[in-house]
């Protein structure tokens, strides 16, 4: 096999470039194995302090970034500032490790438990006509939309990556815990009244470095 270096010396960058993955083409073969798998997706109605969430998000102001939900939001690190978001957060982490995604053992071979922190919350107020487009809360391993107000007339919580749409009604008290990389979306609230969310992403305290997990209170 020709090494990048030989092929370099014949000509310019590009074409060696060219002829270097070719000659990788023509040496190696890749397997591709696909799976079927099973995940959960979380419905748990709690209770936590509705009244103090509203009231956070409407002193919090909305902001003007570009984002995919088309209404009312707050800024993302609501949890630093809010005592409110903070223990909504806490209590999405406590499902969360009910229902681990992946894990991993000690030397022993004994589970270790993986702990999980709030790296991003925001607040989502939704008037008629507001919606949010399809997206995905990847790079994360968890995300979480709780409802702080609604009727069940008001837009649903649409998953539709799998083989048949998941629909969640919303309620109000209703948490839904989600792989991060579900893309989901909320169709055009028909309601004149509000639809007021929490939305949020938790991830694994190893992936923190550099993202905002302490509360600054």
């Amino acid at each position: 096999m020709e090494t990048y270096g030989q092929i370099y010396d014949e000509g310019s960058k590009l074409s060696s470039l060219k002829k270097l993955a070719n000659s990788i083409r023509r040496e190696t073969q890749s397997d591709v194995y696909k799976f079927n798998i099973s995940f959960p997706l979380i419905e748990q109605q709690i209770f936590v302090d509705n009244k103090q969430l509203i009231s956070d998000i409407r002193e919090s102001g909305g902001m003007s970034a570009v984002t995919q939900a088309k209404c009312y939001r707050t800024r993302w690190d609501m949890h630093t500032a809010y005592e409110s978001f903070w223990n909504l957060g806490q209590v999405a982490i406590e499902i969360a490790k009910m229902n681990p995604l992946a894990g991993r053992s000690k030397p022993d071979g004994t589970p270790d438990p993986i702990p999980y922190g709030i790296t991003e919350s925001w607040g989502l107020i939704y008037k008629q006509g507001n919606y949010t487009a399809p997206h995905s809360h990847w790079p994360s391993t968890w995300g979480f939309v709780y409802t702080v107000q609604a009727c069940d007339k008001c837009s649903p919580l649409i998953f539709d990556q799998m083989d048949e749409s998941v629909e969640f009604v919303p309620k109000t008290g209703q948490m839904i815990l989600f792989p991060a990389w579900l893309n989901h979306s909320v169709p055009k609230q028909q309601c004149e009244h509000e639809r007021i969310k929490v939305a949020g992403n938790l991830d694994t305290a190893w992936d923190f470095k550099n993202r905002t997990f302490y509360r600054e209170l």
